[in-house]
């Protein structure tokens, strides 16, 4: 269950907050598409080798979270993208 707090935090409440709270300050909307762009993407496979490497418990954790990530992120992509604004 945490892991799934932790997907919806990572992949739309932080995407949002970021580019809201950056769209303060700049209002160049390809400047803020490539922010939440970086920011929306899903978790990379580095935290599955760092894992692995210096936490080998957190090894099953890791791929559990890259997956989930992956694959919701076909749909929270365009839907942080929607509640931004920079349609």
């Amino acid at each position: 269950m945490r892991i799934w707090a932790f997907t919806a935090l990572k992949m739309v409440v932080l995407p949002v907050a970021i580019v809201l709270a950056l769209g303060q300050f700049f209002d160049n909307r390809i400047l803020l598409a490539v922010c939440l762009a970086a920011i929306a993407t899903p978790a990379g496979n580095v935290l599955a080798l760092l894992a692995s490497m210096y936490n080998e418990a957190a090894y099953p954790t890791a791929i559990k979270g890259i997956t989930l990530t992956t694959i919701v992120s076909v749909a929270t992509m365009p839907l942080v993208y929607y509640l931004t604004g920079l349609d």
